[in-house]
């Protein structure tokens, strides 16, 4: 019995169809592709949805920090003055959290805070034989105490070394210039008179040996060295010392500058360097009490935090007198 062939052509050819379907249906490699560009499209948007998020999210941690910064920013002015002018020696020497450091230390930036700053490192160097200090730093001596005044000593020491080095440029005239006569005086001292003396206090275990004995106190002013050695005390103190003893290029003349219109001029120091500049005193005792302070030693994977870094500032043992090496004993 003899069937034609179905959907066939006289020579048996097929005529391409569908395999029953109708042309409004997909075959099997469009319907991989439709369902993978929908896999694809709901990836992008479930992407998109979590990046809007963490946008979102990072833009309302901004906002509010910044409003909780000039909240706190505007109450500590109203207590203690917009240059702390109201500070008294209580308000600095309390283990409390309220005390005008911590109230600082909330919204504190050294752009637009270093009067602020100084003004409590001006009575935290003013204030050291007072019967505040004495009690602050006796409170050392006790499980409770320790840890508190350790924490408000070290973030005083390294709050003090970070804005000396962010202002670098504005204080270098300062920093250059012999060691003022009343370096706490707000007139003749100003904020780096206060900043440094106040830095150059704390790092001494003469400040604490009343209270706390020789021994203690040693080893409260190693703490404090070797917390500013861990974060980059080394690399602040060469761009202090570059910025304050930066040599003296003299502008290019008149006749110079219009014979070679095109040179772009150097930078030229118009401050002059003292014999003895107050910025050496800093740098010397830092530098003298770290390399006595025998447990410390620079990361390995972080060179530029080590004292090497000062031997590649020009002249550095003719322009400061005190770090000329020394023969040993």
């Amino acid at each position: 019995m003899f069937f034609p062939p179905r959907r066939n052509d006289v020579r048996g050819r097929a005529h391409g169809g569908r395999g029953g379907r109708s042309k409004g249906e997909l075959t099997a490699q469009e319907e991989l592709a439709k369902a993978r560009e929908e896999r694809e499209r709901r990836k992008r948007q479930k992407l998109e949805q979590k990046s809007a998020v963490v946008i979102q999210a990072a833009w309302r941690g901004w906002s509010s920090r910044c409003t909780t910064r000039r909240a706190a920013r505007s109450q500590w002015n109203d207590r203690y003055g917009s240059e702390g002018q109201l500070l008294q020696a209580r308000d600095c020497f309390g283990l409390q959290s309220g005390g005008a450091l911590g109230s600082l230390l909330r919204f504190y930036h050294p752009a637009t805070d270093l009067q602020r700053l100084a003004s409590i490192a001006r009575v935290y160097a003013g204030s050291s034989k007072s019967d505040e200090f004495t009690a602050f730093i006796s409170a050392y001596t006790t499980a409770e105490g320790r840890a508190a005044v350790q924490y408000r000593l070290k973030t005083l020491a390294l709050q003090c070394l970070m804005t000396l080095s962010w202002h670098r440029l504005s204080l270098a005239p300062q920093l250059a210039a012999a060691r003022p006569t009343a370096p706490l005086d707000a007139s003749s001292g100003g904020p780096a008179g206060a900043l440094l003396e106040c830095l150059l206090q704390l790092v001494s275990p003469d400040l604490y040996a009343p209270a706390l004995g020789r021994a203690q106190a040693a080893g409260l002013s190693a703490a404090l060295l070797t917390h500013l050695a861990d974060h980059g005390m080394c690399q602040h103190l060469f761009m202090i010392l570059a910025a304050a003893l930066a040599p003296a290029i003299r502008p290019p003349s008149a006749s110079a500058a219009a014979a070679a219109p095109s040179t772009v001029p150097l930078p030229y120091s118009s401050h002059p360097v003292a014999p003895k500049p107050y910025v050496e005193a800093l740098v010397t005792q830092l530098t003298v009490r770290l390399l006595a302070l025998k447990s410390w030693s620079p990361p390995l994977t972080a060179p530029e935090q080590s004292l090497h870094c000062l031997l590649f500032l020009p002249d550095l043992w003719r322009r400061c007198r005190s770090l000329q090496p020394v023969a040993p004993r």
